[in-house]
């Protein structure tokens, strides 16, 4: 059975503590630049990479370069949820495998930035969330309008309203003033109030290991 190394942070938030122990995984920090060399180097049979979380200030992000390197001495890498959804995208012609709501989300949104996964948290574990990434506001944002809680109108409103925002300053506090600035029922509140439900980004770390879509 080939090792599991995943980078992940904020986005395992909400994971319970024991949720990597069935599987064959080394669990890593958010990546950043060089990391992926620092793997291989250490690492001399191709394993599975599982990109989620990472880091692009102060470090630099995790290079295409360095994926490219993996991908051509049979590492098998995965990119979800996160900094990982964008370079699967970036290199879904690479090699690279793509997975979960937020990846598709590049293929179905025409609007839709890097800036969307973003979000400030404590750099140390269990890495708390101090802001909420716009990603995720997108998701209970469209289970709203699913649900006839609001208009699309509405949703696409509160949308362009944060996203000229600097992600640091998106939080669920500012999304219930401008629910309440759009007019929205008790009912919206009401789902407001369980918005961990709805944090996708961690939502497809969930789905990702329950499916186990990597090689054997």
């Amino acid at each position: 059975m080939r090792e599991i190394n995943v980078y992940i942070g904020p986005s395992a938030f909400d994971l319970k503590n024991d949720f990597f122990s069935e599987f064959n995984v080394t669990v890593y920090p958010p990546v950043k630049r060089f990391d992926i060399n620092h793997l291989l180097a250490s690492s001399p049979v191709a394993g599975i990479i599982v990109i989620v979380d990472g880091i692009f200030f102060p470090h630099p992000a995790v290079g295409h370069v360095e994926l490219r390197e993996a991908i051509a001495k049979g590492w098998e890498i995965w990119g979800l949820s996160s900094m990982g959804a964008i370079r699967a995208f970036e290199m879904r012609n690479d090699g690279m495998h793509g997975y979960g709501y937020v990846y598709e989300c590049f293929f179905k949104y025409e609007d839709f930035r890097d800036d969307e996964m973003a979000l400030l948290y404590n750099p140390d574990k269990p890495y708390h969330p101090l802001s909420e990434p716009l990603i995720n506001i997108r998701y209970f944002l469209s289970h709203l309008v699913d649900e006839n809680f609001i208009t699309l109108d509405t949703s696409e409103n509160i949308i362009n309203d944060l996203a000229q925002l600097w992600f640091g300053y998106r939080t669920l506090d500012l999304l219930e003033e401008l629910l309440y600035k759009y007019g929205c029922d008790d009912g919206v509140f009401l789902e407001l109030a369980n918005f961990k439900k709805f944090r996708v980004k961690t939502i497809d770390v969930i789905n990702f290991f329950s499916e186990r879509p990597w090689g054997s």
